[in-house]
């Protein structure tokens, strides 16, 4: 293999691990296709139990297990060449000391090459031995997806508008409190002046205390 800096033989084999995983969580969300339909609701089977009728949506009856990489050793013999203290283009994206080639010069560390060449006295031969293993999540994620499932859980069952307590005609009943109920508004009547057809907090107050005497007024 041509000379590899050891950064990113490294991040090539976890990059490889990291598509293996990729790969299961692309199966378990183009499996839901299976078991829902279109518009959302899932695909069932009809059950009979007895004398009942049970509807059960079969990606509850489904396995959903899968093969993913949960540690993964990779060891293989490699040479080691020391080459010059000049950072890859991997560390100068990812850390802020070397991102600025001019002062690449300012420290004297170091960079290790491998390739799989041997050399003649068998001298400068490493075994490498890389291991990754299946971390947690960061809890902040795992917050945020448990607030996905509570916003599931709590969510509305019934989804219809429902129809706010206000009179149907909030004008007639603004008439109504001028003539019935003078000085409703601060001692004042509204006369069909500013607000009139608005249910604002005065009309909202009144129509909480009158609503009975006006509806069966009509």
């Amino acid at each position: 293999m041509s000379r590899l800096n050891v950064e990113e033989l490294v991040s090539g084999l976890l990059e490889a691990a990291m598509v293996a995983g990729r790969i299961a969580e692309k199966q378990h969300i183009n499996n839901l296709s299976n078991y829902f339909n279109d518009d959302g609701t899932p695909i069932t089977r009809k059950f009979v139990m007895g004398d009942k009728e049970v509807n059960v949506p079969l990606y509850i009856l489904a396995d959903h297990s899968s093969m993913g990489v949960h540690e993964l050793d990779i060891e293989f013999d490699a040479r080691l060449i020391i080459g010059d203290n000049t950072p890859s283009d991997l560390k100068r994206s990812l850390l802020g000391f070397f991102k600025k080639k001019e002062d690449s010069h300012v420290h004297n560390i170091k960079g290790i090459e491998v390739d799989s060449g041997k050399n003649p006295d068998g001298s400068g031969m490493a075994k490498i031995k890389v291991k990754f293993k299946a971390d947690e999540k960061p809890e902040m994620v795992s917050r945020l997806v448990d607030s996905f499932i509570q916003g599931l859980d709590d969510a509305p069952q019934d989804t219809k508008p429902t129809k706010p307590d206000a009179p149907d005609d909030v004008r007639a009943f603004q008439d109504w409190m001028d003539v019935t109920h003078p000085g409703w508004i601060n001692g004042k009547n509204l006369n069909k002046e500013n607000g009139y057809g608005s249910f604002g907090p005065f009309t909202r107050k009144a129509w909480s205390s009158w609503k009975s005497e006006y509806l069966n007024s009509k």
